[in-house]
């Protein structure tokens, strides 16, 4: 039994590889490239580092609260049966997105698009400074005292009086807006340039300074995901010519160093004190969490609901999937969503967020079944988006949003539309910004 299982695993491995392979040479699309190794840290990871645990105990450590609980990951027969859903889950996505992107003329650009910074710098510029508003007394108490200690304080959401959810929308907004526009300005794409009208080293100064303001902000706040968002929707808009082979080296190089930056947060705040003391220790300490991150454990999930789940929730999820884009203030109490169920079930505790997996949020409410139909629609949605940004500017703004998102939408179960949808609209946003007056004179760009 446990050598079939192996082997059908090593040829939905071969598949899963080889639509990879084919979805890149097919598409050269860093945005989907992008979407490819996200599915495969949240869907697979978990899977790689929970035997790598086996054999390195450094590594054991590091994974142990995330993968042993709450999702109760061992090697048993339900998790190599859970291990063979999601790859099947993996494997119908792709090649959905292999459909759509084959017999498709891409609209040719061979000069690099111009843009203009003036009116996207002065709003971005204007949100920062109400956002740092509200969070005032946290980030100027370091510079109020010279205390850092206050710089790295991990604040609450019940401090913003019900702001809360406003201002973090606000700081994925600005890390998406204002990391793209580094790129541009540092000349790490060729497919985007600045409007000789516009060349103002002043201005560049000033977004550049926004920037800088934003990511100790956020450093301030513990805060890495607003970074991740901003940096993987900038990413995926600055790659798009296919023999830019330069500015692919460049932007991976920059990535690179970007989430060091990045994942060098959780050191800052949880060890501070020690910093310095021991340079050699902090570099393997942040490059190992880069790899062995906790972001793989979403996957258990549906080992767990597999394992322990008693009841399917019958569609429940998709019910609060439609309810969670009605405000609060029209509708003061939704449905109860997937994740809450399987907490229910799994006698969790709800508060800290461990996360369900999308793919496991469809197979509660629907069994194996759910798990092909949640792989098509998301199959579907992605392909359909990536199409239409073929042959229109504004829906790779889109694409590039709902890629931003992709990290927390794939941990947030069906919820989870939701982001994409506000974060395509968040794109759009962006290039309507950008391209404000070409808007209005109706050039198609």
């Amino acid at each position: 039994m446990i050598n079939m299982l192996g082997v059908l695993i090593f040829l939905l491995v071969l598949i899963y590889l080889g639509l990879n392979l084919a979805i890149w040479k097919r598409t050269k699309s860093m945005a989907l490239l992008i979407a490819q190794g996200l599915i495969y840290v949240y869907t697979f990871h978990g899977f790689l580092l929970l035997y790598l645990g086996r054999i390195f105990p450094t590594i054991y450590e590091k994974i142990h609260y995330f993968y042993k609980y709450p999702f109760y990951a061992s090697f048993d027969l339900i998790l190599i049966k859970s291990l063979i859903y999601q790859l099947i889950f993996a494997i119908l996505f792709l090649l959905v997105l292999l459909v759509f992107a084959l017999n498709v003329k891409e609209k040719k650009r061979e000069k690099a698009v111009e843009i203009d910074l003036k009116l996207i710098s002065i709003v971005l510029g204007l949100i920062l400074l109400a956002n740092l508003f509200l969070w005032r007394e946290q980030f100027f108490n370091f510079i109020r005292y010279g205390d850092i200690s206050y710089l790295f304080y991990k604040i609450t959401a019940a401090n913003l009086f019900g702001w809360y959810t406003l201002s973090r929308l606000a700081f994925d907004f600005l890390a998406m807006g204002l990391i793209f526009l580094g790129f541009i300005i540092f000349g790490l794409s060729k497919d985007f340039k600045i409007k000789k009208s516009t060349y103002n080293p002043y201005l560049f100064v000033f977004i550049l300074f926004l920037l800088v303001l934003l990511v100790m902000i956020l450093f301030s706040l513990g805060d890495r995901l607003s970074l991740v968002i901003g940096t993987l929707f900038a990413v995926s808009l600055a790659i798009y010519n296919k023999k830019d082979k330069k500015g692919l080296a460049k932007v991976l190089v920059v990535l690179f160093l970007l989430f060091l930056l990045i994942n060098s947060i959780r050191i800052f705040r949880n060890d501070l004190a020690d910093i310095g003391d021991d340079f050699s220790r902090d570099s393997q300490t942040l490059f190992a969490d880069v790899v062995v991150t906790g972001e793989g454990h979403y996957t258990f999930s549906l080992n767990a609901v597999m394992k322990y789940g008693k009841e399917r929730f019958n569609g429940g999820s998709l019910k609060h999937a439609l309810f969670v884009f009605i405000p609060s203030f029209i509708v003061k109490e939704r449905p109860i969503s997937g994740y809450d169920f399987m907490v229910d079930q799994l006698i969790l505790d709800k508060f800290t967020g461990f996360g369900m997996h999308y793919s496991s949020d469809w197979y509660l409410n629907f069994g194996f079944l759910g798990i092909i139909v949640g792989a098509l629609v998301l199959g579907l949605i992605f392909g359909g988006i990536y199409r239409l940004s073929l042959k229109s500017q504004g829906w790779r703004f889109v694409l590039a949003g709902m890629i931003g998102i992709l990290p927390l939408f794939l941990r947030d179960g069906m919820a989870g539309y939701k982001n994409l949808v506000y974060y395509g609209i968040f794109g759009a946003i962006i290039y309507f910004l950008i391209y404000f007056k070409d808007s209005f004179s109706g050039i198609k760009l």
